[in-house]
């Protein structure tokens, strides 16, 4: 393609990959400058020990644990985000460290953006670049290879009251740090790594083909759609592989970030759509709604 006579790029997030770097969590909340870290998890979080070793890491930095929250759907709600900003508040909490999905992480970066700046959610932040100056720094950790939401500038919550998906954006929104260990999303179950996996390759194909389109995030959202076709059969069918899991991993960050800045098309406004009447899991309606995009 012609380089366009103008275009804008941005990524706002350090990344740390590696196999074991759960572990960094502490080391990077201290040099963000937490006092009182409260934890956005999601429901298996605790059962499968991730809390405890959050907790483990930032205690040894001499930071307090404010608390933590896993009551997260598998589509966030705007009232969920309100309770867990309440108890954030409650417990005196200055520092977010989410681990979880695409849906968890969304939560996290609404109730980091009313901890930041107070207001009400849908009132005040609905749409669009109405947050025009930097929140607190917070810290995700993705257990899912699909929503690339550790690096993107948007969150999908739902409003139940209208059976509507509704959308936060601003560059403002992403995560100060992701850190990516392939080792937490080996427990992801076939059905799991599959719907995500086609979240993530959905985002690379539709950056490919909007108008906002530009050099950088194509060759971002290419290289994602071949690391993503490899590897996703791979992972589904063994989930124990943890180079195809690392690898998908990676290849849903890169769409992240490419479709954060590209944006995405139709079939996302189909699965969205879908998700908010009828509860579709995101990964699911977009895998239904792929072939009759392209």
């Amino acid at each position: 393609m012609p380089v366009p006579e103008y275009f804008e790029f941005q990524d706002r997030t350090k990344i740390i990959f590696g196999v074991d770097t759960l572990n960094e969590v502490g080391r990077e909340a201290k040099k963000l400058g937490a006092a009182r870290v409260f934890i956005v998890a999601w429901d298996m979080a605790q059962k499968m020990g991730h809390i405890e070793r959050i907790m483990d890491a930032v205690k040894k930095q001499g930071i307090e644990i404010a608390g933590f929250f896993d009551e997260i759907p598998e589509n966030s709600e705007v009232s969920v985000v309100e309770k867990g900003y309440q108890m954030a508040t409650d417990a005196g909490a200055d520092f977010i460290v989410t681990i979880g999905g695409g849906s968890t992480i969304d939560t996290a970066k609404c109730i980091n953006l009313l901890l930041s700046e107070g207001g009400d959610l849908m009132k005040d932040y609905q749409g669009a670049n109405l947050i025009n100056r930097p929140l607190k720094p917070f810290i995700a950790i993705p257990t899912t290879a699909g929503t690339g939401s550790e690096v993107t500038f948007a969150a999908v919550i739902l409003n139940s009251a209208e059976n509507m998906k509704i959308a936060f954006y601003s560059p403002y929104l992403a995560p100060t740090t992701a850190i990516l260990d392939p080792k937490l999303t080996v427990s992801m179950p076939p059905r799991l790594t599959a719907a995500t996996g086609m979240d993530a390759l959905t985002h690379a194909i539709e950056a490919v083909h909007t108008t906002t389109r530009e050099p950088i995030s194509n060759a971002l959202a290419l290289y994602a759609t071949r690391v993503i076709c490899e590897n996703i059969q791979e992972a589904t069918n063994n989930g124990t592989n943890l180079e195809a899991r690392a690898n998908m991993l990676v290849g849903s960050t890169i769409a992240g970030i490419a479709f954060t800045n590209a944006m995405v098309g139709v079939v996302h406004a189909l699965a969205h759509s879908a998700g908010g009447v009828s509860h579709v899991p995101h990964g699911i309606a977009n895998a239904i709604f792929l072939p009759y995009g392209m």
